[in-house]
């Protein structure tokens, strides 16, 4: 396996866990309500050459994967996770129906695991208070708040 910028792969990690309305797997770079999404190889060629061409995949694909240091067929695998299948049951048990979806944050940070072997799980943890309520972001930050008990 090459040696992975695991310095980069976390700074453009970091973009798209705090960018979440600019993060869309499915597409390198794209234009949306939010302003301009990109995937990961999108936001790794912005963050090291500059803004993406929107019609050139495939050299977005390849910088990237070099900016990283990943071979094509592990880029393949880390860009190209784009759906997540989901399966629904009927009440026989049969399959009623399969569901394909974005892949979340943590899903997403699993394959990278799976694709490079950097585990980035903290930066999971450092983001998980910011999505919290504001009681229960004041006790994991303070550590010795006590919520008040409704009766």
């Amino acid at each position: 396996m090459p040696t992975i910028n695991e310095p980069l792969l976390r700074h453009v990690v970091r973009l798209i866990r705090d960018n979440p309305t600019r993060w869309n797997q499915r597409k390198y770079v794209d234009e949306s309500d939010c302003g301009t999404t990109y995937c990961l190889a999108g936001w790794v060629y912005r963050v090291t050459v500059g803004e993406p061409p929107m019609d050139d995949g495939a050299a977005i694909h390849i910088t990237a994967a070099r900016a990283l240091g990943l071979d094509l067929g592990d880029a393949g695998r880390l860009f190209n996770f784009t759906d997540v299948g989901e399966v629904t049951l009927n009440e026989t048990g049969g399959i009623a129906r399969v569901y394909y979806r974005h892949p979340t944050f943590e899903e997403y940070v699993h394959q990278i695991l799976k694709v490079t072997g950097v585990n980035l799980d903290d930066l999971l943890i450092e983001g998980i208070a910011m999505d919290l309520p504001g009681e229960i972001e004041a006790i994991l930050t303070e550590g010795t708040r006590q919520p008040e008990l409704v009766g």
